[in-house]
C-alpha cells in the first residue's frame, strides 16, 4: 500500500533525510532495510545515501514504502509500539493507548497494520532503547512513514519534552534523569552559574523575547531545522544576556535541556569541540550586550540591539473593574479565599457557565434577541496563575449543583463537535490548554474554526462538501479556556485573524499570588449557600425570561454605542455588551436592566478594549509578515547561511523571536528549505 502523502507532516518533508524500504527475509525473519532510489542499500549513518522527499516518493513504486532517517541534528524522536493495534476493530491495547494519549502528538499506523508509531520533538539521553513492545530512538536509525494517521490525534508533530520525560521514566525507570547528561570528562565538569549570571538569566526569561529563550532552554526545538540551529539560537541569546562571557555561556548551556554529549566532542580542525565552535559563532554575530545598570534607561532609547529589551507587559497590569457583585461575586470571593486563582477568573468563569445554561431561555426585549453565551479565555503568564484551577473548580461546582449541565473538555473536529451538540444542544466547550484548539483548527482539511466562529453569532452552521457533511441547528455553544500570554500572542496565523476569531474572544488577563501551600477545603455550608442561590436564579427564570431595559439605562448605553472606539480592538464589544446586560441582571436578581447594570456592562467592555490593546496578537503578526517578505527577497538572489540570512534581513532589529517565527512560517508553507549539503537556506 502506498503512503498517504497528504497526511505526512509537512515539516519533515523539508529534510533531505528520506529513504525507500523493501521487506526482505534474513535468517528466516522479515526485515525492512533502507534503500536508495537506484536500488542500492542506504545507511542510516551515511547522509550521502539519503534523498529528498520528492525523490523517494517518485521511486516508491519500485519498493514497499518510504522512511525518514532520524539524526542527532534534527529535533525528532520516534517511538514504536509493536503489536498493540487491531485493524479490524480499530482497538488499541489500553496500556499502550495510555502512553499515546499522554504524548498527544502525530501518531500513525505501521506498515503491518498492527503497530503504532509516534513522532514528537524532544531529546533523549540515548540514541535508542527498547523495553518489550516499546522502542524509542532519536538518531542512527530510520523509521518507516506510512501517513496512515491514527484518527483523533494531532496531524502535526508536537514539541513534547515534558511528556517525553514522563513517558521515558515510566518505560525505562532506571533512567531517572533524562535531560541532565554528564560531560565527556566528568572531572572537568563546569561549576554552577554564579549569582550574577543567574540574575542575568532570570532577566532574559522575563524579557520581551523571554518565552522564546525559555522554550529553547527547556529543550523545545520547534521552528528549527536541526538541533544545531537551536543550539546556536540559544547561544545567540546567551551571548547577549551574559555579556559575551564565553565561560558563562558554556555553563548556562550545559544546564539547559539542549545539552548533549556532542557538546564536548571534537568536531573541528584545531581541536575545537562542537560547543566551543558554537559559542565562537554566536560571539562573532554579537552586536550588543545586556547591561543591568543601563537596562531600564535603555528601554526608551535602544532600537538596534541584538535583543529587543522592551519591558514585558504583565498579565495583571490591568486592574479589573468594580463589577463583581451578585451570585458570581459571592462565588468568586468564596473560592478565591481558599484557592490562588484571581477573583475575576472565578467571576468570569461563573458567568460563562451560567450563560451556557441560560442560552435560549434568557434574552433582552430586542429584535436581536441576544443570548448570554460567552467565549471566555483566561490569560496568565505561567501555571502559577492558576487559570485551569479557576475553570475546573467552577465547572465542578456547576456539575454538583445542576444535573443536566453539559461540558466537553476539547474537540478535535467539527464532526466531533456536531456529535457533542447532538447529545445536548447547550454545550460548554472547555480547554485547559487553548493551543490544543488552535492546533486542531490549523489542520488543513478542518472546518472547526469557521464552525466555531459561526456558532458564536448564530445557532446554526452548515458545511457540505465531498469530504465534510456538517449540519448544526439550534446549537448553543459557549467556550471557557485557558492560555499563557505567550501562547495567545504568538500561536496564531492569518486564518484566525482573517475570519475575525480573535475578537470573538473575551480575554481575561490576570496574575495569581502564592498564598496556600496546601489549600483548605471550601466549607460545605458555603458551597450549599452558593448551590441554593444558583438554583433560585434558575427557578426564577424558569423556561424563559425576556428582560426590559429602562429608559435611563437605554440612553446611557446608546451614548456609549455611538461614541465607542471603532478600531479592530473594538469589534464585537457591543455584542458582548448586549450579552452581559441580561446575564449581570439575573446574576444580581434584578427584574429589569437598570442604569447600574449598564454602568457595569460599559466598565467590563471598556476594560476588555484595553486588555485587547495590551495583549492582542495583531501587531506580532504584522512584524512577522514583514520579516517573512524580507527573507523571501534575500533568498531570491542566492542561498544564504544562517548568519548571512540574519545579517541580510537585519534580524536583530526585529527581534530574534520574530525572525525565528517568520522562518518557521516559511518552512511550514514550504517556501524555504534547509540544504544540508551546503548548510544554507534557499527558496524551494
Amino acid at each position: 500500500m502506498k503512503p498517504i502523502y497528504e497526511n505526512i507532516p509537512k515539516e519533515i518533508k523539508l529534510y533531505p533525510q528520506w529513504v525507500n524500504w523493501r521487506e526482505v527475509e534474513r535468517d528466516g525473519k522479515a526485515t525492512k532495510p533502507p534503500f536508495q532510489p537506484d536500488g542500492k542499500f542506504a545507511e542510516s549513518n551515511n547522509p550521502s545515501t539519503w534523498n529528498t522527499f520528492p525523490t523517494v516518493k517518485e521511486a516508491v513504486d519500485r519498493f514497499d514504502g518510504i522512511g525518514f532517517v532520524l539524526t542527532e541534528d534534527d529535533p525528532y524522536v520516534g517511538i514504536d509500539f509493536d503489536k498493540c493495534y487491531c485493524p479490524a476493530f480499530k482497538i488499541i491495547d489500553p496500556a499502550i493507548e495510555q502512553h499515546i494519549k499522554a504524548l498527544n502528538t502525530y501518531t500513525e499506523i505501521s506498515p503491518s497494520g498492527r503497530g503504532l508509531r509516534t513522532l514528537l520533538r524532544g531529546r533523549l539521553p540515548v540514541d535508542g532503547k527498547k523495553n518489550g513492545r516499546v522502542e524509542v530512538y532519536q538518531a542512527k536509525r530510520y523509521v518507516t512513514i506510512t501517513g496512515n494517521k491514527l484518527p483523533g490525534y494531532p496531524a502535526f508533530i508536537e514539541a513534547s519534552q515534558a511528556e517525553l520525560e514522563t513517558f521515558y521514566q515510566k518505560v525505562f525507570p532506571e533512567k531517572a534523569e533524562i535531560t541532565k547528561q554528564t560531560p565527556a570528562n566528568a572531572s572537568q565538569a563546569p561549576q554552577p552559574l554564579n549569582c550574577d549570571c543567574r540574575d542575568k538569566l532570570k532577566a532574559a526569561f522575563n524579557s520581551k523575547n523571554g518565552a522564546t529563550i525559555k522554550r529553547l532552554y527547556d529543550g523545545d526545538l520547534s521552528g528549527y531545522p536541526s538541533q544545531s540551529e537551536a543550539d546556536l539560537a540559544l547561544c545567540d541569546h546567551l551571548a547577549f544576556w551574559l555579556s559575551g562571557d564565553s565561560g558563562a555561556i558554556d555553563q548556562a548551556f550545559r544546564e539547559s535541556k539542549l545539552f548533549r554529549k556532542k557538546w564536548d566532542e571534537k568536531h573541528f580542525s584545531g581541536g575545537n569541540t562542537y560547543g566551543e565552535a558554537t559559542i565562537q559563532k554566536a560571539l562573532s554575530d554579537l552586536i550588543d550586550t545586556y547591561n543591568p545598570q543601563t537596562y531600564f534607561s535603555s528601554l526608551e532609547t535602544t532600537t538596534n540591539t541584538q535583543e529587543s529589551i522592551e519591558p514585558e507587559i504583565k498579565a495583571d497590569s490591568l486592574p479589573f473593574p468594580d463589577t463583581m457583585e451578585g451570585m458570581a461575586g459571592d462565588f468568586a470571593r468564596i473560592y478565591s479565599r481558599h484557592l490562588e486563582a484571581p477573583e475575576h477568573f472565578f467571576f468570569l468563569s461563573f458567568l460563562t457557565c451560567l450563560g451556557s445554561i441560560l442560552s435560549g431561555r434568557l434574552t433582552l426585549n430586542s429584535e436581536l434577541s441576544p443570548q448570554p453565551r460567552l467565549f471566555v479565555l483566561l490569560l496568565g503568564e505561567s501555571a502559577d496563575d492558576r487559570k485551569s484551577t479557576a475553570i475546573s473548580k467552577t465547572v465542578e461546582f456547576f456539575h454538583e449543583a445542576i444535573t443536566d449541565f453539559r461540558t466537553s473538555w476539547g474537540v478535535g473536529s467539527a464532526e466531533g463537535l456536531q456529535r457533542k451538540i447532538e447529545e445536548n444542544n447547550q454545550l460548554l466547550l472547555c480547554f485547559d490548554e487553548f493551543k490544543q484548539f488552535v492546533g486542531k483548527c490549523k489542520i488543513e482539511t478542518s472546518v472547526l474554526l469557521p464552525c466555531v466562529c459561526t456558532l458564536f453569532e448564530s445557532n446554526r452552521y452548515e458545511a457540505r462538501t465531498k469530504t465534510v457533511d456538517i449540519c448544526l441547528k439550534n446549537a448553543h455553544l459557549s467556550m471557557l479556556a485557558a492560555s499563557t500570554l505567550q501562547t495567545y500572542q504568538y500561536t496564531w496565523d492569518s486564518s484566525f485573524t482573517d475570519i475575525g476569531f480573535n475578537n470573538r474572544l473575551f480575554i481575561v488577563p490576570g496574575g495569581a499570588e502564592r498564598k496556600f501551600s496546601i489549600p483548605s477545603k471550601i466549607p460545605e455550608n458555603e458551597k450549599s449557600y452558593l448551590r441554593k442561590n444558583l438554583r433560585n436564579i434558575l427557578g426564577d427564570i424558569g423556561t424563559g425570561l425576556t428582560l426590559d431595559i429602562t429608559g435611563e439605562a437605554k440612553d446611557l448605553y446608546h451614548n456609549w454605542y455611538l461614541n465607542g472606539e471603532r478600531t479592530i480592538h473594538g469589534k464585537r464589544l457591543d455584542t458582548y455588551a448586549l450579552r452581559f446586560m441580561s446575564l449581570l441582571a439575573v446574576n444580581e436578581g434584578k427584574a429589569e436592566i437598570d442604569r447600574e447594570i449598564i454602568e457595569k456592562v460599559i466598565a467590563l467592555v471598556n476594560w476588555q478594549l484595553e486588555a485587547r490593546k495590551l495583549h492582542d496578537p495583531i501587531d506580532a503578526d504584522s512584524s512577522v509578515a514583514k520579516l517573512e517578505e524580507k527573507i523571501r527577497r534575500v533568498l531570491k538572489s542566492d542561498p544564504k547561511t544562517e548568519r548571512e540570512l540574519k545579517l541580510s534581513t537585519h534580524a536583530h532589529r526585529a527581534g530574534l523571536w520574530t525572525y525565528e517565527r517568520a522562518k518557521q512560517n516559511l518552512m511550514q508553507s514550504q517556501e524555504i528549505g534547509w540544504v544540508k549539503e551546503i548548510k544554507k537556506w534557499k527558496l524551494t
